[in-house]
């Protein structure tokens, strides 16, 4: 999880947004980096980013290909997890 500058400490509610592949998005390509300085300039509000990782290839492509079950993970387990650490919009399940 990146989440803005002022972190746990925050009480205004954070827009989310959520890459997969987060392998790649956070050590490899700096996405904390490039947010920090997209919200330092005012180009986007503060916002957690949540970057689950894929587990290997095939797990990937079988989650990846739109299905119901993924989404739901994602909205039912990884949202609250991240909303127990960070204040967050508030969103639906499925």
């Amino acid at each position: 999880m990146c989440e803005p500058p002022g972190g746990a400490g925050r009480t205004e509610e954070l827009p989310v947004l959520v890459l997969l592949d987060g392998e790649y998005w956070g050590p490899c390509l700096g996405i904390g980096h490039l947010l920090d300085n997209l919200i330092t300039d005012g180009r986007i509000p503060p916002v957690a980013a949540l970057l689950p990782d894929a587990v290997e290839e095939t797990t990937r492509w079988a989650e990846l290909s739109c299905r119901l079950e993924f989404v739901c993970s994602l909205a039912d387990e990884l949202l609250p997890w991240a909303a127990r650490r960070l204040p967050l919009t508030v969103g639906s399940s499925c």
